[in-house]
This record gives C-alpha cells, structure tokens and sequence, in this order.
C-alpha cells in the first residue's frame, strides 16, 4: 500500500477569512547549495548526472591503414609459402630419376602415328630455359609393336614428313583434350633416314628421348618401330627443373620474412590502439 503524501499545516493567525478554511500548502523540496540539487535542474537520485567527455578510440587512420596493409601482405605470404610447400613436395616426392614427373597418359591411334599439338616456344621464353633444363619424353608400347619411336622435330619439317600418311592429333595431355585424325595411305621414310631430328630415341618396349627446350614451334611424333599401323603407347613427361631447390628455398624464405612484416603491421596498431585509451586522461577522469 503507497505511502499517503503528507502536508504540512499552517494556520493563518491573521484576519478572519470568510469559511474559517485551513489553508495547507504543499511540500516544496529545500533549495540551495546542500539540497543535492542544482536550480532548475532534477532533484538528486533522480536522474544521471553530467557524463562527461566521450572516450576517445584508440583506433587512427594509420593504425588502420596499418591493420589492412598486413591483412594483405599475409594473403601474399600464404600465396608464396603454399607454392614452396608444392616446390619442395615436387622436388623430392615427383623427381625419379633426375627427373620431375609431369603427367602419364596412354593414347592409341589406328594410323601409323601419334603426333602431339605444336609446342610453341616464344623468344621471351628464353630466360626459363635454366629453370626446366632438359625434357625427357619417354613412350611405352602397350600394344603388339615390338618396339617404339620418338622424336621430336620442327612442326613444318614434321608436317612434310607425316604428308600423305594416316595419323592422328593429340591436343592434350593427361588424358584431356582431343584426337583428331588424319587419312592417308602412305608409309613414312624410315626416322633413321631423316636429318630433321632435333632429338630422337628407339627403345623396346621404352623408347626415352631427352629434348632441351629452344625457341620455335616443335612437334612430337611416336610411331612403332616398324612404321607399321595402328600404335598404342603409355607416355610420360618429365623435365629436370635443376633450379625447383633453389626456387623452393626463395620462396619460403620470402614468404616467411613477408608473413613477419605482416604480423608487424597487424599487432603494432592493434596494441597501440588497446593501450592509448587506457593512456587518455578523459578515460581515468
């Protein structure tokens, strides 16, 4: 039950005053230095007081700045250690025989053979030449062929050469791609007898040929040994890469000083900006 509002009385000795009332007069709160409340403003317990000056963030233009560029840089640095990681993995579980395993892949043709699509090397390719070293191309017959050839030579003297005889187009590797077949009934000059090689290898039932990149366009061919129909191989490519260690190690050496600069850029703003309000009188006041 609410507590009854009390009133204080005051009885007016003056005059008589028509009804003879009691006049009561509400209860006005103390005014003045002690009552706990400022003049026009709400009594005391009543309501919050002033707050003061806002808090200042700690958080500046160039901490944030600072906080993006390492975000950034820490993307760049995974970017550079994963392609270490897969260098160093290539380097060591990929290289057999001093070589770096590119892909297999089996094809077989009904014509007299196999030719893969132009290999294009650019002049500007130049530079890459110490870092693949020497290709090796070694083709396997899977078929009835007692043994196999390969060779590699200009794509216009390869053109000449397969003029007139049935074989087919492989335009991809590892099993992708097409094969696009060409008629023909003619046999192809025994590879023996052609200078037109720029590397060639008979083997039984591998032939491995070992091919050092150059500037131009350059065309694979694989027949059986005999030059007779219908070739069926397994082929795979490798190349030496002398330089995969080397660029392994650049690459996560870089990553890892880039992912240090990174972590800078990231924890130097945030703990400046964690301690500076802590710093600011307005915050301790």
């Amino acid at each position: 039950m609410a507590a009854a509002e009390t009133y204080p009385v005051h009885l007016d000795m003056g005059g008589h005053e028509p009804g003879g009332m009691l006049a009561l007069a509400p209860h006005q709160p103390p005014q003045g230095p002690g009552s706990g409340a400022a003049p026009g403003g709400p009594p005391s317990g009543r309501g919050p007081g002033p707050e003061g000056p806002p808090r200042a963030s700690g958080w500046t233009t160039g901490r944030i700045a600072s906080a993006v560029i390492g975000a950034v840089l820490a993307l760049c640095s995974l970017g550079l250690l994963g392609a270490g990681g897969g260098a160093v993995w290539a380097d060591t579980a990929q290289r057999h025989g001093g070589y770096v395993d590119l892909g297999t892949a089996s094809y077989a043709t009904a014509g007299r053979a196999l030719v893969n699509g132009t290999i294009r090397v650019q002049g500007g390719w130049g530079w890459l030449r110490p870092l693949i070293g020497q290709v090796r191309i070694r083709a396997t017959t899977t078929g009835q062929a007692a043994g196999v050839f390969a060779g590699v030579a200009p794509a216009g003297a390869a053109r000449r050469y397969l003029s007139g005889v049935a074989y087919t187009t492989v335009t991809g590797y590892n099993g992708h791609g097409q094969q696009v077949g060409h008629p023909g009934s003619g046999m192809p000059p025994s590879p023996g007898s052609t200078p037109m090689w720029t590397a060639q290898a008979f083997g039984s039932p591998t032939a491995a040929l070992m091919w050092t990149v150059r500037t131009g366009d350059w065309t694979v061919i694989v027949m059986n040994a005999d030059r007779s129909p219908g070739v069926s191989v397994r082929a795979d490519v490798g190349a030496s890469l002398p330089a995969l260690g080397w660029l392994a190690t650049e690459l996560l050496a870089d990553g890892s000083v880039l992912a240090l600069i990174a972590l800078a850029c990231i924890i130097i703003p945030v703990r400046m900006a964690t301690v500076a309000p802590a710093n600011d009188p307005a915050a301790r006041s």
